[in-house]
C-alpha cells in the first residue's frame, strides 16, 4: 500500500481507535513494517516502515467503521457461510468450526447452522450454548482466561 493509502487502512485506523481509548490523554503515531518492496499500479514501491499520525478526524473514522460494522452484523437475520462444503481456505486452514461436531457427519458450522434453521437461536443457545462464556468476553475465541489458566496446569 503507498502511504496514501496506509493513512485510510482500517486495521491501522482501529489500532489507533484502540489506543486512544486505552490511553487518551497520549498522542500516538502508528507504523507498519512492511518486508516486501512491491509495484501499485506501475510504481515500484519499496517496502520498509511506514508512519502515520492520526488525528481526532481519524478517530471519529475508525468510531464510524465499527459503527458501520455493527449495524451490519446486528442486521443481518441468516448469516451466509464462506462455503457449503468447507472449501474455503479460511474454512480449511483457520476455522475449528470445520472440524466435525460429535458424530454428527457435519461440521460444527453446519451442525449449528441446521439447528438454528431447524429450532431457531433461542432453543439452540439453551440447548448448546456455555451462558458464562457468552454473556462474558475472554481472551479469544470464546475462551474465558480463567478456563485457559485452568487447562494449562
Amino acid at each position: 500500500k503507498t502511504p496514501e493509502k496506509l493513512q485510510n487502512d482500517t486495521q491501522l485506523l482501529l489500532y489507533y481507535y484502540a489506543l486512544k481509548n486505552m490511553y487518551p490523554d497520549w498522542e500516538f503515531f502508528v507504523s507498519i513494517y512492511y518486508i516486501n518492496d512491491s509495484k501499485i499500479d506501475g510504481v515500484d514501491v519499496p517496502g520498509g516502515l511506514f508512519s502515520m499520525i492520526f488525528d481526532e478526524e481519524d478517530y471519529q473514522k475508525a468510531e464510524d467503521i465499527l459503527r458501520q460494522k455493527f449495524e451490519y452484523i446486528r442486521s443481518v437475520e441468516q448469516p451466509r457461510l464462506l462455503s457449503s462444503e468447507n472449501t474455503h481456505w479460511k474454512c480449511k486452514y483457520l476455522c475449528k468450526f470445520s472440524e466435525e461436531w460429535e458424530d454428527s457427519g457435519k461440521s460444527t458450522c453446519h451442525f449449528f447452522r441446521d439447528m438454528v434453521k431447524s429450532q431457531g437461536i433461542v432453543k439452540t443457545i439453551e440447548q448448546y450454548g456455555d451462558i458464562a462464556k457468552i454473556s462474558k468476553y475472554g481472551d479469544g475465541g470464546g475462551r474465558l482466561a480463567e478456563d485457559r489458566v485452568e487447562k494449562d496446569k
